[in-house]
């Protein structure tokens, strides 16, 4: 579909079809290995609208009229579906604006909805003369039954001699292959006339079956024992990935399970030298290794080091995706190189919990916490980095093959991998991190500190407009920040003057009033720290503010902004959002907090510029199916309270 969606061939035939007429051209690709959006009709809408409307903005008057918009707030920025539909029939419908629409949407099979609803969208403004859609799916009973009567074809029977030639071509660079063909020309025609059959079209298939043959010949595989390849290797995608699957060497089993385990766990979604560094055998190495810059040409062995690994460990369904597609063999290969599944299918047959079951298993005695295995190396690469930049904060110009000087983003990540928590790792993930810290320690003794606008290397992680920077920043307050309760517990429990007496802004405040990489404030985090000695009410400079008053604004602020974007989440999360406040709420007023102070609240939560605690729950846990009683003690739902002592609270 991308091929035809981009081919000059095509916008030439639909130029025809407009006429005089302005043309206006729109993709959508669903993806089921994407967010949300990208497979939803939510998604699709909010693409096909936006471009439609950006390359033809004549249209913008006609289709978003008042009416259209009328119930959207002006400081909305997400629309309904049922708005988003009518937006769009707006656009379909319209006869003011003369042009002409089409619409290329692929892998309708890979949306996450009902497809017969989504396919009657596309029907009912397929009528109008100045509308054309462009569908694309894997074979469904439930398309052939919405769209029959509609012209369609099926790719398999319009690519059979192409995949010949692909094949013929293939196979006919290799000089062991040109020798068979002079040798037994009808064997040879067999094996390609049996690869083609066998496909169905699938070129993808084609592509895994060949790289097996080529695999053979370097083997000094004979005629028939490429035959018998072709003959045993299975028809359908998904056994022909089992089947590779099985044939990874036992011995490599342990390793194998560890890369795909690294490679899910970083989201699917990792730079070849992060996953090098993270697969070491020696888990200790990220522990034992100097702080010391690597060069492009170490940095380049590295990297194709582990771009062989794939090929032997991954049976191919993992491959190395060169970003610049320009380096050669003898070149270093950029940090921006990725690995990358060979295709989504092949996601969705590991994702498989069978499979999924079998890979794990195969790490049989070995150590393999794949989040531990990340942070450690995340840590590496903050100790490879070059220390010759001059500016590790904005836009760089990197050297190619060089590790990317900035930090910043290799710590986020590393405190994201440090906050999945596996008990019998706990030691060894506390030593990275205190190692991630010593490494930093000394990276900021020698260049980091040229940036002036923090005073120590953990204010620049989490960023906020409540942030108070202060030398008094560690590593520990990082910890506290990131919702790294293990970490701060090691830390503390024998100390808890590090609570109760840290100088500048207390530890609390770090929690409560500061974006981590925990959604919201660590309520775990935030119970430890009052329970062990923390005080809400604790002033500090600058602004003379205490942590409850800057969590009270946080918390506004937080809900002006979910406001705004409330139809992006479903009413239970934004409910959710609302009791984990709640809970954090209540544990603040146990330890003294006042439920009665106001703070000043932010622009567009209201037309009042001070609210009470108590007041902004009040207003915020109106409409939703939840009971909230409070009373000095703090908020509490109506479940945690015995029936013949609710008297005693006032109902919100």
């Amino acid at each position: 579909m991308k091929f035809l969606y981009d081919d000059p061939r095509m916008h030439a035939l639909l130029r025809i079809w407009a006429g005089e007429l302005p043309l206006v051209v729109v993709g959508h690709f669903f993806w089921n290995s994407g967010d949300i959006l990208q497979m939803s009709q939510k998604g699709l809408l909010r693409v096909l609208l936006y471009e439609a409307l950006r390359k033809h903005p004549k249209l913008i008057p006609i289709v978003l009229h008042r009416h259209a918009i009328s119930d959207i707030s002006a400081n909305s920025q997400s629309w309904s579906l049922s708005k988003l539909r009518q937006v769009f029939d707006n656009l379909a419908t319209q006869q003011i604006v003369q042009v002409k629409l089409c619409f290329f949407i692929d892998g309708l099979d890979e949306y996450d909805g009902n497809y017969a609803e989504l396919v009657e969208i596309f029907k009912r403004h397929a009528e109008s003369p100045n509308v054309k859609f462009c569908l694309s799916s894997r074979p469904l009973v439930v398309f052939d039954d919405c769209l029959s009567g509609y012209p369609s074809l099926r790719l398999q029977d319009l690519t059979r001699e192409d995949i010949r030639v692909f094949v013929s071509e293939r196979l006919g660079k290799d000089q062991r292959m040109l020798a068979m063909t002079l040798e037994e020309p009808g064997k040879v025609a067999k094996l390609i006339s049996d690869i083609v059959d066998k496909a169905d079209g699938v070129f993808l298939w084609v592509d895994l079956v060949v790289t097996s043959l080529l695999s053979g010949l370097q083997d000094h595989n004979q005629l028939s024992d490429l035959q018998n390849r072709v003959d045993v290797l299975p028809s359908k995608l998904e056994d022909l990935y089992e089947h590779m699957l099985n044939f990874i060497d036992p011995y490599y089993h342990p390793e194998s399970s560890r890369i795909f385990q690294l490679f899910r766990a970083a989201g699917n979604n990792i730079e070849v030298i992060d996953l090098y560094l993270a697969n070491q055998e020696d888990i200790n190495f990220a522990l034992k290794s100097s702080i010391e810059p690597k060069s492009a040409e170490e940095i380049g062995r590295m990297s194709r080091e582990m771009e062989a690994l794939l090929e032997t460990r991954c049976a191919g369904l993992l491959e190395f995706y060169d970003a610049s597609h320009a380096h050669s063999q003898c070149s270093p290969l950029k940090t921006e190189d990725r690995v990358v599944y060979i295709h989504r299918t092949a996601r969705d047959f590991l994702e498989q919990p069978r499979i999924w079951s079998k890979v794990e298993t195969w790490s049989g005695k070995s150590i393999c916490d794949p989040w531990v295995l990340l942070l450690a190396g995340r840590v590496l690469r903050l100790k490879f980095i070059t220390s010759n930049m001059e500016d590790k904060f904005g836009d760089v110009q990197l050297v190619q093959g060089s590790i990317d000087p900035r930090p910043w983003p290799v710590i986020r990540d590393a405190l994201s991998f440090a906050s999945h928590r596996l008990d019998e790792m706990l030691t060894f993930r506390i030593s990275l991190l205190d190692e991630m810290d010593r490494t930093m320690l000394i990276h900021w003794a020698t260049w980091v500190k040229k940036e002036r606008t923090v005073d120590s290397w953990p204010d620049k992680i989490f960023e906020s407009p409540l942030m108070t920077y202060d030398h008094q920043s560690s590593m520990l307050s990082l910890a506290v920040q990131a919702g790294l309760i293990d970490y701060v517990r090691d830390k503390t429990e024998h100390d808890l003057d590090l609570i109760k007496k840290k100088p500048g802004r207390p530890l609390l405040d770090y929690t409560l009033s500061c974006e981590s990489v925990c959604e919201l404030a660590s309520e775990e985090m935030v119970a430890y720290l009052l329970t062990h000695g923390a005080s809400p009410n604790q002033r500090f400079n600058p602004g003379n503010r205490t942590p409850w008053e800057n969590a009270l604004l946080l918390f506004s602020e937080r809900l002006v902004s979910l406001r705004s974007t409330r139809f992006e989440i479903r009413p239970n999360q934004f409910e959710g959002f609302l009791l984990k406040w709640v809970r954090i709420y209540t544990l603040l007023v146990q330890h003294g907090a006042d439920p009665n102070a106001y703070c000043q609240i932010p622009k567009g939560y209201s037309t009042r510029n001070y609210y009470s605690a108590l007041e902004i729950f009040q207003t915020e846990l109106k409409g939703w199916k939840v009971t909230i009683f409070a009373d000095r003690r703090g908020l509490f739902r109506e479940d945690e309270i015995p029936i013949q002592e609710r008297n005693e609270f006032r109902r919100i």
